[in-house]
C-alpha cells in the first residue's frame, strides 16, 4: 500500500508545482531540479501502476504494516502544500485506522473512497492517476460493501455519505437538515449528549442561513466529530461518522478565504 500513497503524494506535489505560474524569474538550477522530479515522479507512477496490476488491482490485498510504517514520511512531504491539506488529514486518519486492532474495515474503506476522489480532483490526468483512482475506489467499495445495510439512523447516514464519495459536505442542505433533526430526536434523553444536541442545533441554524458561513460550519463539525468519537467507544459505525464529520471540517476549513 505504501507504493500507492507514494504516487499520491508525488502526484499532488507535481500537480501543485505545475499549477504555479506566478513566478517572474527563472532559476536554471530550479528548472533542472523540476525536470529531475518529473522524471522520478514518472518512474514512481509506472512502478505503482505495475504494483496495482500485479495485485489484480486490489489495493486491499497489500499489507497494512508497510503503509503504517511509511505514511509519516509522505505526510511530512505534503505538510507545506496547502492544496493537499485534506489529503494529509486523510492519510493521518488512514495511518491511525491501519494501526488499530482489530482494523475497522469500513472506516478504511471510506478513507480509500475519499482519497480516490481527492486524487481525482487534485491530480487530474497525470500519468497513472486513473489506475490509482480505480484501485482506491475499488478497494473502498470492497471494504464498505454491505456495511451500512440496516435501517438504523446511523447506517442510513453513513450510506448517504458513502454515496457522495464519503464527502458529508456534498449532501444537499434539505437532506442534511432532515438528518440533523433525526439525530436530535435520537439523542434527546441520552446521557452525555447535551453538548452534541446543542452543536447540532447550531449546525442546523447555520445551514438554514441564506449565506452559509463555511468557516463556522467547519468549527461545528470539528466539535461534533470530537463528541461523536468520545461517544463511540467500540462502536465502529460511530467511529466512521466521527471521521466523516472531521473530514467535512477539513474540506470547509478556510473555505470563506478561498471565495475572497
Amino acid at each position: 500500500m505504501m507504493k500507492y500513497f507514494t504516487l499520491l503524494a508525488l502526484t499532488l506535489l507535481l500537480a501543485a508545482c505545475a499549477g504555479n505560474n506566478d513566478a517572474t524569474t527563472t532559476d536554471p538550477d530550479a528548472v533542472d531540479s523540476s525536470a529531475m522530479a518529473d522524471q522520478d515522479g514518472t518512474a514512481t507512477v509506472q512502478s505503482t501502476v505495475d504494483a496495482v496490476q500485479a495485485n489484480g488491482g486490489d489495493i486491499t490485498a497489500l499489507p497494512a504494516d508497510a503503509a503504517v510504517a511509511n505514511i509519516d514520511s509522505w505526510i511530512d512531504q505534503l505538510d507545506d502544500n496547502e492544496d493537499a491539506s485534506k489529503v494529509t488529514g486523510n492519510l493521518e486518519e488512514l495511518q491511525d485506522a491501519l494501526g488499530e486492532q482489530p482494523i475497522n474495515g469500513p472506516l478504511v474503506g471510506m478513507l480509500l473512497i475519499t482519497l480516490a476522489e481527492d486524487t481525482r480532483q487534485v491530480a487530474g490526468t497525470a500519468p497513472g492517476v486513473s489506475t490509482l483512482v480505480s484501485a482506491l475506489q475499488s478497494g473502498g467499495e470492497k471494504l464498505t460493501d454491505g456495511a451500512f445495510a440496516t435501517r438504523s439512523l446511523l447506517d442510513q447516514t453513513l450510506a448517504a455519505v458513502r454515496a457522495k464519495a464519503a464527502d458529508i459536505t456534498t449532501l444537499g442542505v434539505p437532506t442534511a437538515i432532515k438528518n440533523i433533526d433525526s439525530w436530535i430526536t435520537e439523542l434527546r434523553g441520552m446521557d452525555g449528549t447535551n453538548d452534541m444536541i446543542e452543536n447540532l442545533e447550531m449546525l442546523k441554524t447555520e445551514l438554514g442561513a441564506s449565506d452559509i458561513d463555511g468557516e463556522r460550519v467547519s468549527e461545528i463539525m470539528f466539535s461534533l466529530a470530537e463528541e461523536t468519537r468520545e461517544l463511540a467507544g467500540d462502536n465502529q459505525g460511530l467511529a466512521i461518522l466521527a471521521y466523516a464529520l472531521e473530514a467535512g471540517g477539513w474540506r470547509l476549513e478556510g473555505s470563506d478565504d478561498d471565495e475572497d
